[in-house]
């Protein structure tokens, strides 16, 4: 393969390579840069957002991002703007073309100019491009000799690719191909191919944000005309060290593609989607498709591709008369389409079901025997699935949790907690000991027990090692105010971690999390209420207590009266009255600890309400961020594989699609409809998508804050695109799928002999509608053709093998060549399998005929002749020059004009001999050729001739196809000074023969004289 370099401008350039890097994306399994094909990229702009390619649509292909890398991107600085204009000196590369600092304002001032875009004006463009040129060589040159290891060769195709509307692509191609061609003047191995996309002639207002769009269209193709005719010669942006010169360029570039948004057929594509695809489209098959033809060149001497190309882009000008010698004919148009099995977009159709299922089981688990998962919630007893004892226990939410009877973090059970019952064990610890203890007197003994239970109540319940002394009240306390934190946010990781672990299980969806967080929310309040309750209740079971101990205690004291009822009672009774007196000591105080602990439960649940709310949040953003990627996904399903008329197809891109997308539907659908596959996909897919999470820390913040709509999507199209292209390598046992038949790998010519076998009518009308489909993207303008070179009309059609049956392969291309003149057209075969292209050129083209650039004219002249001319004028070109004359070459350059793409009208003729003959006779009077038609006057813009002169006495002058004055010789003068007039500025007054160059009049010489002033006078004599 030779080696090519795709170089977009601008805009309308990062579109095209966006476009082209899909179909490498697509057509080599990812891969957008092969390393068996020697191509690469480079992406010259000057707008920030651009630059990003963050635009999913534009720069990834289902999930899978094609960006250029950081060393295929060229940033042209934009910042300080009236840095370069004011300080010029600083900056020597610009000052030859800048222009008047003064016509800078309404650029610099301009609230349009924002993110380092041109705005739509071509001397902005040029400004940053000029400030990013040495950068742009640097770069140009290390891909170019990356390439040059090449071992099939070291010669290079450039293809610049420029929007000419705007400011920055239309504002820099003429000094890209300027640079390109200064740092690579070998012709015979550096070949410079532009694709250039004329403004629209109905143009978007939100992209005709100005009125230059369609006038830089007409000044930029203007100026490469000229550039090529080696009238306009760039200067050289890149020189930074010595004096900036013009640059005498060779060839500047091979051939030009002209396209516009209307083809032959009047039919408008879409300028910002379709026509960069169908750009990128041609550019694939002269690059890519040209070399894989070559490798696969089919059997009875089929055409080449890169011979079909290289012969009708040599870019020569033929041998016209002399009224044609200023156009330039490398120029050429085409069109392009491609009947095809749309394999990649049945692989996407798949994909997005597929990643859609995923979707719709992590959303709303809602399966459905026919369709899969479907769109609705189903119905769950929450309650019931939360109140369960174990699922209690788990989250850490049951009483004994809430009120720190068990313990919930790690530290609490290092601390030795034990159940609020079994910490108040140490009772009957208590009794035995006082019991035992014969210091102590009879009557004194249950109060003693008592005394110790409301020490350890007050002092001693779950002391702290480092503090000691605790106590319910002071334990409770200290936990509401200093641990209530660390233990809300366990429950919360708990309670997070197991959602999401029924997730991305599938047993649970989100919207199902989002009803168990709402039913746990509800039953949190109903605990805290129970709690109230419970408090209330306490108290009058603490009282009763208090009753039965006094009871008791009166009953042991009386026990001990002189021993009067020892032998009526016996010593059994005594045990009896101690256990019932210890008992009730325990069950008071541990009702009073459950009191406690029922206060500090309440605020918990507060707690935990406001954090699971806010769980509740991030689970409902993430359910809101899923529901917009279904829609997404939708829509991406929606729009492919539907029946649509091959009109509405080609109106939307390159391929007339040929196959059944209902039978793609049917198959589709008993995919799904297989629960254990889908499940099986379903898995694969989920376990990317949880696989962004931190594995540590599960929670619905992060899930909330990682899964939003544009990644949910990219993973989804990713992992489904993946599942896709495993379906279709692993066809087989697919039989379980009614009406399952192959849909990728089918050859396109089995496909037509299967619908028009016996049918040669219904074959030859199917590929005249193809033909027809591939009209050149242009519209030609009678008048100018019918009078001018005719241009060169081919076809080039590749069609793929097919060895099943050769002669309806023969037949097809029989029928095709059947179609266009004879000779007209050249068929290569070997292409890919599943299409067969249909390219259109239209070479040796003048933009004169095209009705595009026609429209542009008129807009041009239009703005010129406006109140905005002067700013316009200085906005769309690239540097002060005089305009366009319909002139050839002499005359241009003796008058300093560039010529116009036109053929100069009579009446044009008689104004520029008139301007000639003021020029060559400035003092005396009009010769008798004035008035005569000379024979080498070329095309024009019908502008920039001065009028007939005035009958007025003092001076008039003729600037930027303006007449001013009079002006006396004060006045000229200050305009003099000011920078306005000059000493080729035609000016006339009364008595003059006609109008001449202010430097060619003795009475003005004077205007133009800049003596210094003489110096101080010598010293006095003494």
């Amino acid at each position: 393969m030779e080696n090519h370099l795709l170089i977009g401008l601008g805009g309308t350039g990062g579109r095209v390579l966006a476009a082209f890097r899909k179909l490498m994306y697509e057509r080599f399994n990812g891969e957008v840069k092969p390393k068996d094909l020697w191509l690469d990229y480079l992406y010259v702009d000057s707008s920030e957002q651009d630059l990003k390619m963050k635009d999913p649509a534009q720069w990834s292909v289902m999930g899978n991002n094609i960006a250029l890398d950081a060393d295929s991107i060229v940033k042209i600085p934009a910042a300080n703007l009236a840095d370069y204009v004011n300080n010029r000196s600083r900056f020597p590369y610009l000052a030859p073309w800048l222009g008047d600092s003064d016509d800078w304002r309404n650029i610099i001032n301009d609230p349009k100019i924002s993110e380092g875009a041109a705005g739509q004006k071509r001397r902005l463009g040029r400004l940053l491009f000029a400030n990013g040129a040495p950068e742009f060589n640097r770069m140009v040159g290390v891909k170019a000799r990356n390439l040059s290891y090449n071992p099939d060769g070291r010669k290079i195709t450039y293809h610049v690719i420029a929007g000419l509307a705007g400011g920055t692509g239309s504002g820099s191609v003429v000094d890209v191909i300027a640079q390109l061609r200064r740092q690579f003047p070998d012709l015979s191995s550096n070949k410079i191919i532009l694709y250039l996309l004329l403004p629209e002639e109905h143009p978007n207002p939100s992209w005709a944000s100005t009125n230059n769009y369609q006038p830089n269209g007409y000044v930029a193709l203007t100026e490469l005309s000229a550039m090529d005719l080696g009238l306009f010669k760039p200067w050289n942006l890149s020189e930074r060290d010595y004096d900036v010169e013009r640059l005498e360029l060779e060839l500047p570039f091979y051939s030009a593609y002209l396209i516009t948004d209307t083809n032959r057929e009047s039919v408008r594509f879409d300028v910002g989607k379709v026509i960069p695809s169908t750009i990128a489209e041609l550019i694939y098959q002269k690059t890519v498709g040209v070399a894989l033809s070559d490798r696969r060149i089919g059997e009875n001497g089929t055409e080449s591709a890169a011979h079909f190309f290289n012969d009708v882009e040599k870019g020569e000008n033929p041998k016209y008369s002399d009224y044609d010698t200023p156009h330039c004919f490398k120029y050429n148009s085409f069109g392009i389409k491609r009947l095809a099995i749309p394999e990649q977009e049945i692989k996407e159709y798949f994909g997005y079901t597929f990643a859609n299922q995923a979707l719709l089981k992590m959303l709303y688990n809602n399966l459905s025997r026919e369709s899969g998962y479907v769109s609705e919630p189903t119905v769950n007893d929450d309650y019931a699935f939360i109140t369960k004892p174990e699922q209690k226990q788990k989250w850490c939410i049951s009483r004994e949790h809430l009120c720190l009877s068990k313990p919930i973090l790690p530290d609490h059970k290092k601390e030795g907690w034990l159940p609020i019952a079994d910490e108040y064990a140490v009772v009957d610890t208590f009794a035995r000991e006082v019991l035992a203890n014969n210091e102590i007197e009879h009557k004194d003994k249950f109060v003693a027990i008592r005394n110790k239970t409301k020490r350890f109540f007050d002092k001693d319940f779950r002391p702290i090692a480092e503090v000691g002394q605790n106590g319910v009240t002071t334990f409770y306390e200290k936990k509401a105010r200093f641990g209530r934190e660390a233990i809300v946010q366990a429950i919360i990781e708990n309670i997070n971690k197991d959602l999401l672990q029924l997730w991305e299980s599938g047993e649970r969806s989100l919207v199902q999390l989002s009803g168990i967080v709402q039913t746990l929310l509800g039953y949190l309040e109903e605990e805290k209420a129970n709690l109230v309750k419970l408090a209330a209740s306490a108290d009058d079971e603490i009282k009763r207590r208090n009753v039965a101990m006094e009871q008791l205690n009166k009953d042991w004291c009386d026990i001990g009266l002189g021993g009067k009822l020892i032998a009526a009672m016996g010593g059994n009774n005594k045990n009896v009255l101690s256990q019932k007196f210890t008992a009730a000591v325990k069950e008071k105080y541990i009702l009073m600890t459950w009191k406690e602990s029922y206060g500090f439960a309440k605020l918990l649940i507060d707690d935990l309400i406001n954090a699971l709310m806010v769980t509740k949040s991030d689970i409902d953003n993430t359910i809101a961020q899923f529901k917009n990627a279904y829609e997404t996904l939708s829509g991406a399903i929606n729009s492919r594989c539907i029946a649509e008329t091959e009109e509405n197809q080609s109106l939307k891109g390159v391929v007339i699609k040929n196959y059944d997308p209902q039978k793609v539907h049917t198959i589709q659908q008993g995919c799904i409809a297989n629960e254990h596959d889908n499940d099986e996909r379903i898995k694969i897919t989920t376990a990317g998508i949880m696989g962004i999470l931190n594995p540590d820390k599960p929670n619905f913040r992060e899930v909330s804050e990682k899964l939003k709509t544009g990644n949910i999507i990219s993973m989804l199209e990713n992992e489904g695109l993946r599942e896709a292209s495993n379906f279709f390598t692993n066809e087989v046992g697919r039989d379980y799928i009614p009406g399952y038949e192959k849909l990728i790998g089918v050859n396109i010519i089995q496909k037509l002999h299967d619908e028009f076998s016996g049918n040669d009518e219904g074959l030859r009308e199917k590929l005249g509608r193809l033909v027809r489909h591939a009209a050149i993207l242009n519209k030609h303008r009678d008048v100018e053709v019918n009078n001018g070179p005719k241009v060169r009309s081919t076809m080039f059609v590749i069609l793929p093998d097919y060895d099943v049956d050769k002669a309806f392969l023969q037949k097809v291309e029989d029928i095709i060549k059947s179609l266009t003149p004879e000779g007209s057209i050249k068929v290569s075969r070997g292409g890919n399998s599943n299409e067969i292209v249909v390219i259109t050129l239209e070479t040796m083209l003048t933009p004169r005929y095209l009705q595009s650039v026609y429209t542009l004219k008129q807009n041009y002249d239009k703005l010129m002749a406006s109140k905005q001319g002067k700013v316009a004028r200085f906005e769309t070109q690239l540097e002060d020059y005089k305009g366009f004359l319909p002139a050839n070459k002499q005359i241009c350059e003796k008058l300093g004009y560039l010529p116009s793409l036109y053929v100069a009208t009579d009446a044009e003729k008689v104004e520029i001999n008139q301007m000639l003959e003021a020029l060559e006779h400035p003092a005396g009077q009009q010769t008798a050729t004035t008035t005569q038609t000379t024979q080498n006057v070329g095309p024009t813009t019908g502008g920039g001739c001065p009028p007939p002169p005035p009958p007025t006495q003092q001076y008039y002058v003729y600037a930027n196809n303006q007449q001013s004055g009079p002006f006396d010789i004060a006045q000229l003068k200050q305009q003099v000074a000011a920078g306005t007039l000059n000493k080729q500025t035609y000016v006339w007054k009364d008595g003059m023969a006609g109008w001449a160059a202010a430097g060619t009049v003795p009475e003005l010489a004077c205007i133009f004289m800049t003596g210094t002033p003489p110096p101080p006078p010598p010293p006095m004599m003494m």
